[in-house]
């Protein structure tokens, strides 16, 4: 856990994803980013015992940076991938 200007961050080992570093732009404060790290924490410990960190990673990059509904959203879809009920779709932007 770090902050760099008045953004959080927090970096996660995960397996052959490597070890990325998340922004937790809607954390103000120590207490905020810790709790938010262990959510982090929990979504890629599923996503890595189902074998599905490396399609996972956008999701728990969405995770790291929303809170509320969309939050609650990401772990659903994240819960969906790792049942292997869903796939994630790539836009070509």
């Amino acid at each position: 856990m770090a902050q760099r200007g008045k953004t959080w961050t927090a970096r996660l080992g995960l397996g052959e994803a490597g070890r990325p570093t998340f922004s937790l732009p809607t954390c103000r404060t120590e207490h905020e980013a810790n709790a938010r790290l262990e959510v982090l924490v929990d979504l890629a410990g599923r996503l890595l015992a189902a074998g599905q960190i490396v399609l996972g990673m956008p999701l728990l990059e969405q995770a790291a940076a929303c809170e509320g509904t969309a939050l609650r959203d990401v772990r659903l879809a994240i819960d969906q991938l790792c049942r292997r009920e869903a796939r994630l779709r790539y836009r070509n932007r």
